[in-house]
Parts: structure tokens; C-alpha cells; sequence
């Protein structure tokens, strides 16, 4: 199966490049066709967060309240109501095919905004396809629809439907509050608002309506998260990535938006480099996203590099998608 995920990475990357309506219709029914095909070759039981998510569909819930809509009820509310009527097993395939179908849907999306360049879309297919339809079933829709809360971001427009990520994954609330000031561009303000906010989510941890401190505790075992080498190479090479952008696209980066998810970021991922690299997804995406962040129409070159490494990265991420 592995030649349908290399007619996957090709399928998508002509979807994305060409302009022609026709082609792109004709591309993007093939991308449909080898997502199902590919689809039967992967075994869900076998990614790296199913187990945690079968042991999870079940638990015991109070009954409803306030701090129930904190609780991430599109997973644990679905769950537990499907549970009575399913298996387990058969309660988490629902999220399982939602997951495939979300992520097909967004790709596709992604393929035909105009605005994004092909090396963009690339690179958010690349790293995160597999990711969101296979391996995270509460945080992978909120992360898609933050997708879509960005790119209209960036057309100074905030989506109203942006309220309700929180209902998903808590990890969106960052996204929730600070997508409010489209952007506003930076100023000494937001550097006092920086350090005030590291402050505040300390607090904010601690308050229970929230539920965030354990979410915290819950990723402090690193064997369980797989916590390695990678999540800190990682970590270093974002983080000078950004300072790069900071001094040749500085507007990309030092406004009110994304400086704040930022910060968020280094706070998450000083407690734990696993929960801070999927923080940052939300990072990639509001950069891949920008239309200002675009190297690839001006620099084919760039393109024609750069390309054979992210299908690389689709590959091996297709092969060690299961255990």
C-alpha cells in the first residue's frame, strides 16, 4: 500500500498546484479515492493514541454542569451516550471514520484556496494529514477548524463558529481569545501583555472550572506521551525559525495573535515538549495560512528542493503511523 500513499502525496500535490477548475475537480475526486483506498490498509487499533482513547470513551461523567462544557464534550459527551447503545470499540469508530472524513474535507478545502501557495499546502499535508485523520480524535477537529479560523483570520475576519473549538479540545481556548485582535500589529503593550498573561495561565491552571491542572498532570508521564530527542530538536529549530521570522518577516509574527499563542507555546512546552509540539500545530497553521509567508511563487527553486522532503516526511509518516 505504500505505492497508494506515494500516488496520494502526488494526487494532492498537483490538486494544490494546478489553477485549471477542471483539473482540480479531477484531481481532487482521485484524492478521495486513494484516502478511502489507503484507509483499509492502516489498522486504527494500532496508532499511537487509540488505547488511550478506548480506556477513555467510557469513564463515568457527572452529570451536567458548567464545568461539563470545559470537559471537551463532542469526545466524552458523544462517548458515553453512544456507549450505552454500542461496545466501546464500536463507540470509538465513530470518531475514528468522523476523524477520516474532517480531515478529507479539510484537505480538500485547503487545496483550493487561492491564496495559499502550493508549498504552504504541502506542508501542512505533509506533516499533519495522518495526524488528523487517524491519530487524534478530540484535538484533530478543533486544530481543522482552527485552520479555517485563520485563514479568515488573516482576511481580518472573525468566525464566529471560532467560540465553539473549546467544546473539542481545550487547547483551543488560547485560539478562542487571542484570535479576537486580528492581528493587530504589535507594540510595547503587548510585550507587557505578554508577561502579564504567563502570570495569568498560572493562575487559570488552578482553577477548577477549567480543569486544566489535570490535563497537565496528565502528561507528566513521559514514557506514556513518548517524550524523546525529537520533541526538544524540535522545540529548537521553531523556536530559531521564529526568531528568523522576527527579523526578515516581522509583521508575520509580532502581533497581538500570534505573539500570545506564542507564548503560550514555551509556557506548555516548558511543562512538557509532547504537550507543547501539539500546541504548536496550531502555530504551523496559522503560519502556513498567512499569505504574507509565502517563498515558493517568487522562488521555484524553493518548490522544486524543498518538495522531495516533505514527500519523504508523508512516507515515513505513513510507516510508522501504526505500532
Amino acid at each position: 500500500m505504500i505505492i497508494v500513499a506515494v500516488l496520494l502525496f502526488c494526487v494532492y500535490f498537483l490538486l494544490g498546484y494546478f489553477e485549471d477548475r477542471n483539473l482540480k475537480i479531477l484531481f481532487a475526486i482521485l484524492f478521495v479515492i486513494l484516502s478511502y483506498v489507503l484507509k483499509f490498509s492502516i489498522d486504527v487499533t494500532k496508532t499511537a493514541d487509540y488505547d488511550n482513547y478506548l480506556y477513555l470513551i467510557n469513564l463515568d461523567l457527572p452529570e451536567f454542569s458548567l464545568k461539563m462544557l470545559f470537559a471537551e464534550p463532542y469526545f466524552f459527551q458523544i462517548g458515553s451516550w453512544l456507549c450505552k447503545y454500542y461496545s466501546e470499540e464500536q463507540s470509538l469508530a465513530f470518531f475514528t471514520e468522523s476523524s477520516f472524513i474532517y480531515s478529507t474535507i479539510f484537505f480538500l478545502w485547503l487545496a483550493f484556496l487561492n491564496n495559499v501557495s502550493t508549498f504552504n499546502r504541502i506542508i501542512i499535508f505533509s506533516l499533519y494529514y495522518y495526524f488528523f485523520a487517524y491519530v487524534v480524535y478530540r484535538n484533530g477537529p478543533a486544530y481543522m477548524l482552527s485552520g479555517v479560523t485563520f485563514y479568515y483570520l488573516h482576511k481580518n475576519i472573525y468566525l464566529k463558529a471560532t467560540a465553539l473549538l473549546f467544546l473539542m479540545h481545550l487547547s483551543s481556548l488560547p485560539v478562542i481569545f487571542f484570535s479576537i485582535f486580528k492581528n493587530k500589529l504589535g507594540d510595547r503593550k503587548l510585550l507587557v501583555m505578554c508577561f502579564l498573561f504567563i502570570i495569568f495561565f498560572n493562575i487559570l491552571v488552578r482553577i477548577e472550572l477549567f480543569a486544566l491542572y489535570d490535563k497537565f498532570s496528565s502528561y507528566e508521564n513521559e514514557a506514556e506521551y513518548g517524550q524523546s530527542i525529537f520533541h526538544k530538536i524540535y522545540f529548537y529549530s521553531f523556536v530559531l525559525f521564529n526568531i528568523y521570522l522576527f527579523r526578515f518577516k516581522k509583521d508575520v509574527i509580532y502581533n497581538y495573535t500570534y505573539l500570545l499563542l506564542f507564548v503560550t507555546y514555551l509556557i506548555l512546552n516548558y511543562s512538557n515538549s509532547v504537550m507543547g509540539y501539539r500546541f504548536s500545530i496550531y502555530l504551523t497553521l496559522y503560519l502556513m495560512l498567512n499569505p504574507k509567508l509565502d517563498y515558493s511563487e517568487t522562488n521555484r527553486p524553493t518548490l522544486l528542493f524543498l518538495t522531495p522532503i516533505f514527500f519523504i516526511l508523508f512516507i515515513f509518516n505513513y510507516l510508522t503511523l501504526q505500532k
